[in-house]
């Protein structure tokens, strides 16, 4: 395989329809065009697809990397592309047990159920109403690249209950090619979120501190997640707090869509 494209579009909008696209080109093949045909081809079927589903709102192509991937900055910046945020990766070495805080009065701690599937994907979209670029998730859209995906481990992910609402959660995953290239195992904390109303209680650092002491018993030797460096919620502190650094920053580019 010489490079691929891939176009993930939104199933609901809730300001601008943002149409999330990826692509990489094999490093033998990088430097001769290919990745900014293949860009162009996304940007084609952006808006396409925008026309299709939402031209009623503003619609917007959205591209990441990091930001010391030089050629995919300067193809992104040729084609038009303009910065609009920053994220943070951030990792942690799980060598040491992880003390987690105590449960709170009314509330439990349960590990992930697909009973609780539904329940999560609500309470994930009613945690990230406020979080930049964020559209509800619908539950087709939720089962294939959250819970359903095969990277997903429910025996390191965890929710906080009030009864049958998820207050809070952590949800852990695994990629195991990275594991084969790289020769450490990493538990990647894909989701993290706390419904507004449960804020201020330490529920999401207790989600995530189990997710990280079940990472350590079950013999993951590094922890990582990525984090908006704007994040209305406190969040980089909570991870900082937890002992990750930060070991990278990538920017989410956007291109307007002409309707």
């Amino acid at each position: 395989m010489v490079g691929y494209a891939r176009l993930h579009a939104s199933t609901s909008v809730v300001d601008v329809d943002r149409v999330q696209v990826e692509g990489t080109v094999h490093p033998e093949w990088r430097r001769r065009g290919i990745g900014a045909v293949l860009m162009q081809w996304l940007i084609q079927g952006a808006a396409e697809h925008h026309r299709v589903t939402f031209p009623e709102h503003a619609g917007e192509v959205r591209a990441s990397t990091k930001d010391t991937v030089v050629g995919a900055v300067q193809m992104l910046q040729g084609l038009g592309f303009e910065e609009s945020r920053y994220f943070f990766d951030m990792k942690v070495p799980l060598a040491e047990p992880i003390a987690t805080p105590a449960i709170p009065d009314g509330l439990r701690l349960v590990r992930f159920d697909p009973a609780y599937d539904e329940a999560t994907r609500v309470a994930h979209n009613a945690a990230f109403l406020d979080h930049w670029g964020s559209t509800p998730r619908d539950p087709a859209a939720w089962k294939s690249s959250v819970t359903g995906s095969r990277p997903f481990r429910p025996e390191v992910s965890f929710l906080v209950l009030d009864g049958d609402t998820v207050a809070a959660y952590a949800l852990g995953y695994e990629w195991v090619a990275d594991t084969e290239a790289t020769g450490i195992r990493e538990l990647y904390v894909g989701l993290v979120g706390t419904r507004r109303e449960y804020r201020g209680r330490g529920l999401a650092r207790l989600a995530l501190g189990t997710v990280l002491a079940e990472g350590v018993q079950t013999g993951y030797q590094r922890a990582a997640l990525g984090v908006d460096a704007d994040s209305p919620t406190g969040a980089l502190g909570l991870y900082e707090g937890l002992g990750f650094s930060v070991h990278g920053r990538s920017i989410t580019y956007r291109l307007q869509l002409e309707v």
